[in-house]
């Protein structure tokens, strides 16, 4: 494995995570709000 290929792997796993974390505070807002 080269470098560049390792920081663009450290890349797309720092964008999927933030991703999923906004995905799911989403889904907890929309629960809430289906909830009342």
């Amino acid at each position: 494995m080269d470098i560049a290929a390792l920081i663009l792997l450290a890349a797309a796993g720092v964008v999927i995570y933030v991703k999923r974390r906004r995905m799911n505070e989403e889904m907890e807002e929309l629960r809430s709000h289906l909830s009342k």
